[in-house]
């Protein structure tokens, strides 16, 4: 009777494993695109069309990179993270809270060169804030993400003035997520 029960639980196990790997694989295959309104629609991954990018990428792993996964992937199963998010909202550099963003969720981000050609300068920014910290590392993304998507990419005069913002649409899938003008996915 107990090597049945062992059995069954055994079968049930390795089903509930392929169900979440066959799902995971499904999620990311799907292709959604948040717009600055709030609106979000699911394209194929096909009928986006294809932009040269800035590309920030999770490192290549080594034994510390390992070492800071792991303690990452601890600090967020454990909701311990408390990643500072400003507050008041400021402005903030886009590569510089990209790259800490694509190595901690093991994501590539694309931001899209025609926004720096927008401007017409390598340096982009955004208004970045919350009333709240963020727990998790995938928090504190998606939190830059929102607020990319809801107040644009913007360009800044040394003054400080702002002079160009940039409506930004945040299309995501399992294996990356792309910045892009919102007008380039609103003809699709």
């Amino acid at each position: 009777m107990k090597s049945k029960l062992g059995l069954i639980a055994v079968i049930t196990g390795v089903l509930t494993l392929l169900f979440v790997v066959t799902w995971r694989e499904q999620q990311s295959q799907i292709t959604t695109v948040y717009f600055p309104d709030g609106s979000i629609k699911i394209l194929s991954e096909q009928s986006i069309t294809n932009s040269q990018w800035h590309v920030y990428a999770s490192m290549p792993s080594s034994l510390v990179s390992v070492w800071w996964q792991v303690n990452v992937f601890l600090v967020d199963v454990l909701h311990r993270a408390d990643l500072s998010i400003p507050n008041p909202p400021r402005l903030v550099d886009l590569a510089g809270n990209m790259r800490p963003g694509a190595q901690w969720c093991h994501k590539t981000i694309l931001v899209a060169d025609e926004l720096f050609s927008i401007s017409g300068t390598n340096w982009m920014a955004f208004e970045f804030g919350s009333d709240k910290n963020a727990a998790t590392t995938q928090d504190w993304l998606q939190s830059n993400l929102d607020c990319i998507r809801t107040n644009g990419a913007v360009t800044v005069a040394p003054n400080g003035r702002i002079l160009t913002t940039t409506p930004c649409a945040v299309i995501v899938n399992g294996q990356n997520v792309r910045i892009v003008p919102a007008y380039q996915i609103s003809k699709i």
